[in-house]
C-alpha cells in the first residue's frame, strides 16, 4: 500500500484555481502531531475576505480496516487560518482547535517553499504579517 498523502491548497484566489501541493510521506504525521498538540476550541469560522484566507489540507484517503500508527481516529482534513483550525477526523467528527500563534499555518507555508510559486507564498506570508518567523 502507498503511504497516505494530503494535498494542501492556499486559499488565495477568487475565480481561478488556488495553488496546491502534496505533503510528503514524512510531513503527514508531522502535521498530525502539530494538530494533536493544540488545545480544543469553540467552533469558529476562518477569515472571509479578499486575498489570502488560509489553507486547506486533505482529504487523506484511508483504506477501510487499515489501522494507522498513532491516533485511532486521526485527523484527515483541516482548514487553517487566522489562528482557527477546523478539522475532520477519520470517523467524520469535527473538531476545532486553537492556534493563536498560527504555528500550523506558518509551518505549512514553510513546507510550500519550492512547491508553489514564490510570489504566491510570499503574498500569503505578507498577509500574515509578523506572525511567521
Amino acid at each position: 500500500m502507498d503511504a497516505p498523502t494530503m494535498q494542501v491548497e492556499i486559499d488565495l484566489f477568487s475565480g481561478r484555481p488556488n495553488p496546491v501541493w502534496d505533503l510528503t510521506e514524512a510531513e503527514v504525521p508531522a502535521l498530525r502531531a502539530r494538530l494533536e498538540a493544540l488545545p480544543a476550541a469553540a467552533p469558529a469560522t476562518l477569515p472571509d475576505r479578499l486575498g489570502y484566507r488560509g489553507l486547506r489540507a486533505g482529504p487523506l484517503e484511508v483504506e477501510p480496516g487499515v489501522e494507522e500508527p498513532g491516533s485511532a481516529n486521526p485527523i484527515i482534513a483541516v482548514e487553517v487560518g487566522g489562528g482557527v483550525i477546523n478539522a475532520t477526523r477519520r470517523d467524520g467528527t469535527a473538531v476545532s482547535l486553537m492556534d493563536p500563534r498560527q504555528s500550523v499555518e506558518c509551518w505549512l507555508l514553510t513546507v510550500a517553499q519550492g512547491r508553489v510559486a514564490e510570489p504566491i507564498r510570499q503574498a500569503a506570508l505578507v498577509d500574515l504579517g509578523s506572525v511567521c518567523p
